[in-house]
């Protein structure tokens, strides 16, 4: 009993201790109707994935990365309803993640 018990509970406590890091990392497509730039990096119109984990934002298109920014993420009192982009003078300054109450910002 205790030879399958301990492998048991390691098991259990290395999964649990695994949960918070993953439960960090946020995902999401998106699309830019015209170019814009993220932190200084030029995006051009077109389809893109956003992976956030921690405080780091990695932007990319067709599987490439194309930009990886500084971020924060917030939560709003309601889930969004779907993934939008806020723009202000050509910047990206705030992804919606549609489906949850997320939006990534950036400086």
């Amino acid at each position: 009993m205790k030879r399958t018990l301990f492998p048991l509970l390691a098991l259990l406590m290395v999964v649990s201790l695994a949960l918070p890091v993953l439960a960090d990392r946020t995902s999401t497509r998106f699309k830019l109707h015209e170019p814009a730039s993220v932190a200084g990096t030029q995006l051009e119109a077109g389809d893109y994935t956003l992976e956030v984990e921690g405080g780091k934002a990695v932007i990319k298109r067709n599987g490439d990365v194309v930009a990886e920014v500084a971020c924060e993420v917030k939560e709003n009192g309601t889930k969004y309803s779907r993934t939008s982009v806020l723009l202000s003078e050509g910047k990206v300054k705030e992804i919606r993640i549609g489906g949850k109450r997320t939006a990534v910002v950036f400086p």
